[in-house]
């Protein structure tokens, strides 16, 4: 494994093995100087070490696991940041191989192998804020360019083949840049991410197979006057002065070494794209097809998630779903605890409250109620459902504690038993489940800062703190 701050890195910061590298920069020569290159660093790409400490096999503790073969996304002279997935592969107790799925890639979007981490230009920076008109710029990581980087590389074809049971099936992913779309002037200088455009499913292969079900996807670009809540993070760092041959001597361009301003990166992208139709195709095994179709609607104030999606069958049949969101409860005063309010300020505004289904006359429905933890967090309070005979919602399902990190520590079903959850590791894993007590009663039994802190303590001594919740059952079970 490669030091901390090794400079053996490619271009996109993964390792490649030059740990001989002084710099991050590349060779190069300033333009208007004559000089030799003063900076010599390897920022190849480099398969073997780019794996170093990626994940290759996960070993079930029930036996069996899945092994995962990798390789560096690459496509003749194009490269993109880290590896890909090629194979996965499930094995047996017996470490005989029962599913593999492996992965082909087509159409590699990304950037030249020559492609440097710097750059460079002779007045590059606004005088007036960096204060030094002949600096030439560098930086080291080339932090914004890496920002955008994500939204640049991708697969425009990406095929998964499936074998296992005896039997083999293919899909067929296809995906498209959405910014050439980006024509109008206001989405100009926005970065879109790649978007899935269509799938194609096979029983077989897609040469002698037969085609089962293809999907097709639209989209639009959008834009919501209300930007959302913007976050800053400063611009990388400069390097300091540095010496350029000159015809002999040497001149010193001043640069600033501190951070010198700040970019804006905005929590809720105030353009994106988003869905506005879908299609499916099914084809029988006698020739013949019939086609879905869904139509999304949008108006929820994000314009982000679709509060309503109609879809039909070419065979007969309509379905309309309609979604509503925190946004939509504070605009319909159906927020008296806040709650909502709460969670639009936090732009926690992808979570459907209620939820309705029209499906040839018949209605059903449900309904995420939502409160104020004594933490101060929006959770989940109640699961109601739909009932069609008197239209309205009934309880289903009760959340009646969380802990501070936001885990269910109580919950009851209609006309169920209690049922609790006790974490530990300072809540990351959930150690047990109790059915018939209440978490106030269970909690005055067990050691919680035992379990919090269990990688303190031996596999026995947290056995045996588990174990307490045995004894209090079979007390329980005989009085």
């Amino acid at each position: 494994m490669p030091l901390v701050n090794t400079m053996g890195k490619d271009a996109f910061g993964f390792y490649n093995g030059y740990d001989n590298n002084t710099t991050l920069l590349k060779t190069i020569i300033p333009p208007n100087i004559t000089a030799e290159s003063y900076h010599n660093s390897k920022r190849e790409v480099n398969e073997v070490y780019t794996k170093a400490g990626s994940l290759r096999q996960i070993t079930y503790p029930t036996s069996g696991g899945i092994r995962l073969y990798t390789s560096v996304n690459q496509s003749g002279d194009y490269y993109a940041p880290g590896l890909k997935v090629d194979k996965v592969e499930l094995f047996d107790q017996n470490g005989n191989v029962v599913n593999t799925k492996i992965y082909g890639y087509e159409q590699l979007e990304g950037l030249k192998i020559k492609f440097p981490d710097y750059a460079m230009l002779e007045n590059p920076v606004d005088p007036a804020l960096f204060g030094a008109p002949q600096c030439f710029s560098y930086s080291s990581e080339n932090t914004f360019q890496q920002l955008h980087l994500p939204a640049n590389f991708f697969y425009k074809k990406v095929t998964i083949k499936e074998i296992g049971d005896g039997k083999e099936s293919t899909t067929v992913e296809f995906y498209d840049d959405p910014n050439p779309y980006a024509t109008n002037e206001p989405l100009e200088e926005y970065v879109f991410q790649p978007v899935l455009t269509g799938r194609e499913f096979y029983n077989g292969n897609p040469v002698s197979g037969v085609k089962v079900k293809s999907e097709s996807y639209n989209y639009q670009p959008v834009i919501n006057q209300q930007d959302g809540a913007n976050i800053y993070e400063p611009l990388p760092p400069y390097l300091g002065n540095i010496n350029l041959s000159d015809n002999g001597g040497y001149t010193t361009f001043p640069c600033l070494n501190y951070q010198p301003g700040f970019v804006v990166k905005s929590v809720r992208r105030a353009k994106w794209m988003r869905l506005e139709s879908q299609s499916e195709v099914y084809f029988d095994n006698q020739g013949g097809s019939y086609i879905a179709e869904s139509f999304h609607y949008y108006d929820n104030p994000s314009h982000k998630y679709a509060t309503r999606i109609a879809s039909t069958r070419s065979k007969g049949g309509f379905v309309d779903q309609e979604m509503k969101y925190p946004q939509d409860m504070v605009q319909a005063s159906n927020d008296p605890l806040g709650v909502y309010q709460l969670m639009s300020s936090k732009n926690i505004i992808g979570k459907p409250i209620i939820f309705m289904e029209k499906m040839n006359g018949k209605s059903k429905g449900q309904m995420n109620e939502y409160t104020t933890s004594v933490y101060g967090f929006p959770v989940l309070g109640a699961i109601k459902s739909f009932n069609a005979v008197s239209a309205q919602f009934e309880e289903r399902s009760r959340y009646n504690t969380y802990d501070s990190h936001g885990n269910i520590l109580e919950m009851q079903n209609n006309d169920g038993p209690v049922i609790c959850f006790v974490y530990g590791y300072s809540g990351r894993y959930l150690l047990a489940k109790v059915i018939g007590s209440n978490y106030n009663t269970v909690s005055t039994f067990i050691n919680q800062t035992m379990l919090d802190n269990a990688h303190q303590y031996t596999d026995a001594q947290i056995q045996t703190e588990l174990k307490k919740f045995e004894t209090v059952w079979q007390q329980r079970k005989h009085k």
